[in-house]
């Protein structure tokens, strides 16, 4: 049976993928069973976050991001 996955990377190598699909659960590949493999480099923040996410959603995100950026700040540039 023949599945597509879609999420974030976790942790890589050369012969392993640890993804992070939506929900949260992780999934571990071989990447020699893998049919294929894309990597996509656009932002998980949907498109259209100003219409469709609140004003108070909005301001916990930018909360959120400061916070790590705080926490980790050489990471951050």
């Amino acid at each position: 049976m023949e599945q597509q996955k879609t999420g974030i990377a976790r942790n890589e190598d050369n012969f392993s993928l640890q993804l992070q699909t939506a929900d949260g659960a992780f999934h571990s590949f071989v990447k020699s069973d893998l049919k294929s493999l894309e990597h996509q480099p656009r932002s998980l923040m949907p498109a259209d976050y100003g219409t469709s996410l609140s004003p108070a959603e909005i301001d916990d995100i930018v909360s959120y991001l400061m916070k790590v950026g705080r926490a980790h700040p050489s990471e951050t540039r």
